[in-house]
This record gives structure tokens, C-alpha cells and sequence, in this order.
């Protein structure tokens, strides 16, 4: 096994372990907006590589062990019919002190495993059946760095013959967290909100990170099979947080919206005092983005305009919050277009290794 722990690497963790572990990272927003979102591409997921009597799960850019704590949710709730307990789960991580913090969580764990290296000179020979990932680790690498590193999966998947799911979490490149940079793929993303909030003194942790949209994404799926020679039975792409993204509330790349996730999270506990109106869409760059993208915000727009004009009428206290709220949410969910418009941007891809190879389109 080979990897690489360069200080500048790992710099941008250096707040994360407590993040990953407060209480307050598991806000409504992220309970209720985000985890469904990711526990139904999960579940999609599963049911693609079949009922299998052991589930083989590599977890990519693992950091804290969140990808087992997906799996425990599921299988809590019964969205997973596989055998209880019957899965096997490697967290590949390359900061050490993430890795060893999910050990400890997931210590009385037997099933779960965590190893220490870089993804773009170390990917496992075992079979797997799922490949997962979460926390848009994939956006760390350049575009030639994921073709190559998806390569590598997508070839371990022929080599094995193993039906199976990649799943490539990253950032998206047309989020309102930060249009004013829609022009650029890649530049110097601030993690502020590892920190406390604003006031916190030291600086916040910046590192260089990919942001992509769905036709740049599926070019690089395309070229990486193409060189593993195993061509993909479906891809799909899917958006998460389009309007309460994390930096909706630092506003550390758009000032000029309205904090969106913090105004959302009290909607969700019922605050009646927030004013709808604060919710309003924000305006956005007209000349820096597909109309395909633009296309969409105009409709999105439109519904969400609607939501906020909504008259709930003489509804006992916080039951008007709420609702609204919920339609909030509903719409997000249902109008997600898989274009690349949210805080991440994820790609499910198919895999039938078992199958002789044959042309890549």
C-alpha cells in the first residue's frame, strides 16, 4: 500500500473532528433535507448489486465513518433489505486523525475497518460491491486525478466481476453558495464551516477543490471507463442542498444571500417570527452558466416564490413555520435536477463486471 500525509493535504481537517462529532452538525437541515437525499441514493444503490448474503462496501474519502453511520439508519428503519448485520464496511481515508476518530466511534464494530492512504495512489484489489462516498472527497482531485482514479475502481470492478455501484459525491459548480464564480472549475474553497461560526479567531481552512456540473462529470465517467475497458449499464446524477447548503449560512462566497440554512432551521422548529419574505430567491449571474441551468432556476424560482406568498391563514403557533417549511423542503426534493445547481452533485454508476468487456461508447 502506498500513501502520501503532506501537511498542506491534511491542513483543511484540521477542524474537522470536532465538527464531525458535535451535536450541532445534525441540525433539521441536515436531518431532514440532506440525510434522506443521501439514504435514497444509498438505497438505489443496494438494490442494484442485489441481495447479497455479505455487502462489500468501500468507502472513499471516509473520513469519520458517516458512510456507516447511513448504513445503521437503514438498517434501523428496515430501507434495507438485505441480512441484518450481514455487510462488510472499509472506510479509505487520507488524514489520520479523521480515521482515528471513527474508530473510536465505530469501535464495538467488528464488520467495519478503516485504513489510512490516498485514494489517487492506493485503491483496494479486494472485490467490493459497493463503492461509496460522501463529503464530496472526490472534489479534491483535478479532473485528470478523478479519470484516473475512477479508472482504477472501474477496472478492479472488471477484474473481480462484481455487479456494482460507484458512487461519485462532489461539490457542485452551479450552487448559489457561490455563483459568482460559475466561470471557474476549480479554485481555493474555504471549509469555514468547520469553525464555530464568525467569531471564531483562527482561520479558516482553505484548499483547492473541483466543482462540477452534470455534462463534465459524466465526460470524465465516460473517458475512465473507456480506459477500464467495462462500460457503465446507467449513470444518474442527483443534487443535494440547493437552497441551505452549508455556506448559505456563512456566506463566505455570496454575501449577498440571505442565510438561508439558518433562516430554514428555524422554520423547522416551528419559529413563527422568521419572515417569510427573508427567504426570498436570491438574484443570480445571467451570462456565467448553461441555459439549461438558468432554465431551471427560472421555474425553481417561480415555485419557490409561490411557497413564501402562501397564506396559512389562523394556524396555532408554529404549526404556520412549520408547514412552510415542509413545502420548502418537498419542493427541493422533487425539482432537483441532477445538473449540478446544489452545495453537491452526485453521480450513481452502474457496473456489471460479470459480463465480458465490450466497446465504451
Amino acid at each position: 500500500m502506498s500513501s502520501r500525509t503532506p501537511n498542506a493535504t491534511l491542513a483543511p481537517y484540521s477542524g474537522a473532528v470536532g465538527h464531525y462529532t458535535s451535536s450541532k452538525r445534525r441540525d433539521p437541515v441536515k436531518r431532514l433535507w440532506e440525510e434522506p437525499v443521501t439514504r435514497g441514493l444509498l438505497s438505489k444503490a443496494l438494490r442494484y448489486v442485489g441481495p447479497l448474503e455479505t455487502i462489500r462496501i468501500l468507502d472513499v474519502g471516509s473520513g469519520a465513518g458517516e458512510g456507516v453511520n447511513f448504513l445503521l439508519a437503514m438498517e434501523e428503519n428496515q430501507s434495507w433489505h438485505s441480512v441484518e448485520g450481514r455487510y462488510r464496511y472499509c472506510g479509505l481515508d487520507l488524514d489520520e486523525s479523521l480515521l482515528d476518530t471513527a474508530r473510536v466511534l465505530h469501535r464495538r464494530r467488528p464488520e467495519v475497518s478503516f485504513v489510512q492512504a490516498d485514494m489517487r495512489e492506493y485503491i483496494p484489489d479486494e472485490p467490493y460491491d459497493l463503492y461509496f462516498s460522501s463529503g464530496v472527497p472526490y472534489s479534491h482531485l483535478t479532473p485528470r486525478e478523478l479519470t484516473d482514479v475512477l479508472s482504477r475502481i472501474f477496472t478492479a470492478v472488471r477484474r473481480n466481476r462484481t455487479r456494482s455501484v460507484v458512487v461519485v459525491d462532489v461539490l457542485g459548480r452551479y450552487s448559489i453558495e457561490w455563483a459568482d464564480r460559475w466561470d471557474r472549475q476549480r479554485w481555493d474553497y474555504t471549509m469555514s464551516f468547520f469553525q464555530g461560526g464568525p467569531k471564531e479567531e483562527a482561520p479558516a481552512p482553505t484548499v483547492p477543490m473541483t466543482f462540477w456540473d452534470a455534462w463534465g462529470l459524466r465526460r470524465v465517467i465516460d473517458e475512465a471507463c473507456a480506459q477500464a475497458g467495462r462500460p457503465y449499464e446507467e449513470v444518474s446524477f442527483h443534487d443535494r442542498s440547493i437552497m441551505v447548503g452549508r455556506h448559505t449560512q456563512t456566506r463566505e462566497f455570496n454575501p449577498d444571500i440571505p442565510p438561508y440554512r439558518l433562516l430554514v432551521n428555524r422554520l423547522e422548529r416551528g419559529d413563527d417570527t422568521v419572515e417569510p419574505m427573508d427567504l426570498r430567491f436570491p438574484y443570480l449571474p445571467t451570462g456565467t452558466a448553461p441555459d439549461r441551468v438558468l432554465n431551471f432556476f427560472d421555474a425553481f424560482q417561480e415555485q419557490w416564490q409561490a411557497l413564501l406568498e402562501t397564506d396559512f391563514g389562523r394556524l396555532p403557533e408554529g404549526i404556520a413555520a412549520s408547514m412552510l417549511a415542509c413545502g420548502l423542503r418537498r419542493l427541493e426534493h422533487s425539482m432537483a435536477p441532477g445538473l449540478g445547481v446544489g452545495h453537491s452533485l452526485t453521480a450513481l454508476v452502474h457496473l456489471d463486471g460479470r459480463e465480458p468487456a465490450r466497446n465504451t461508447r
